[in-house]
């Protein structure tokens, strides 16, 4: 969670404990082992542990996970400044920009109740619309998100032990991109989202031959801790395509009703580890389009609108993609 969060410990500075901070967690319940046998840990009785367990899952199935992560090491990142002087993006922009226009193929996402958020938004909501611009793969394929996630969750550098298989470890915007850039994606068909890969006959050199035909070739830093510039938002998004943005998720942005409506960032009702993933698609004069991946019931049809106020408030983060 954000740093500017008072009494969070050093917010995801204390996540970036984060995944560090896992390793002192585990600690710590090694530690509370001698206490057991007397039907107490940490000072709480088995049952009261039992009764938080059994209220974390009630409410855990209820809605997605947002566990999205700070990215590290991100001092050498290229920059927009660097695509601007390279000729990438252009310094003039129109007014108004909505990719969906036109792209009526290009479906809302349902992470279910995961927290695959990073996956979905730089596999699902930038690769995917990329790959299907330059015809590298037709309107109805889909990418896999599934190994997206899996494959940054095993080899992005907050890894202390293994935690594949850990649905609230989080997962950071880099880990997803440098998946992306390093070896690729394959299609749904051969590794489904909550699934396992298809042909279990297939050979890892011939599944990671595959992922390389739709990889990215580098991603610029768009927003850098909270330094966002809105008209390089524009120009990112009029130049080349979606952005990647991570959020600390407020009571505004949770709410399933709000319509749509994202009009000013709540500091107060932000939640710890409720970082999450989503994608910029658009903008207007006064808002930002924001797809998510929380399926249709969310915001406007799985989109919302965020006021320029707010996101220069809430996204702490942002990259875009260059295939």
């Amino acid at each position: 969670m954000s740093e500017r969060i008072a009494g969070n410990s050093g917010g995801k500075g204390g996540t970036s404990g984060g995944k560090g901070g896992k390793g002192g967690t585990r600690g710590g319940t090694g530690g509370g082992k001698s206490e057991m046998a007397g039907g107490r840990v940490g000072g709480k009785t088995e049952d009261s542990l039992k009764e938080k367990a059994r209220g974390f899952i009630e409410e855990t199935i209820k809605k997605p996970i947002a566990h999205c992560v700070r990215s590290r090491e991100k001092e050498n990142d290229w920059t927009i400044i660097h695509a601007i002087v390279n000729g990438i993006v252009k310094h003039d922009f129109p007014e108004e920009v909505d990719l969906r226009i036109g792209n009526d193929w290009w479906e809302i996402g349902n992470q279910g109740y995961t927290g695959s958020c990073t996956a979905w938004a730089a596999t699902d909501s930038l690769l995917r619309w990329h790959l299907v611009r330059a015809k590298k793969i037709n309107e109805t394929e889909r990418l896999s998100v599934q190994f997206t996630w899996m494959a940054a969750k095993e080899t992005d550098n907050f890894t202390t032990y293994p935690e594949t298989f850990i649905e609230n470890s989080g997962t950071p915007l880099k880990g997803a991109l440098n998946v992306l850039k390093k070896y690729g994606a394959v299609l749904d068909k051969h590794l489904p989202f909550g699934g396992r890969i298809i042909d279990p006959q297939m050979d890892a050199e011939t599944f990671y031959s595959i992922a390389s035909l739709f990889s990215i070739n580098s991603y610029y830093s768009i927003i850098k801790e909270y330094d966002v510039n809105l008209d390089h938002l524009r120009m990112w998004l009029a130049s080349i395509g979606p952005i990647i943005a991570m959020t600390d998720t407020d009571w505004n942005f949770r709410n399933y009703n709000n319509g749509g409506k994202l009009d000013s960032y709540d500091l107060t009702t932000v939640v710890p580890d409720t970082g999450h993933a989503i994608a910029i698609v658009g903008y207007t004069k006064n808002h930002f389009i924001i797809r998510n991946s929380w399926g249709t019931d969310w915001g406007d049809n799985g989109y919302a609108y965020a006021s320029n106020d707010y996101v220069a408030a809430a996204f702490c983060e942002g990259y875009g993609i260059w295939v």
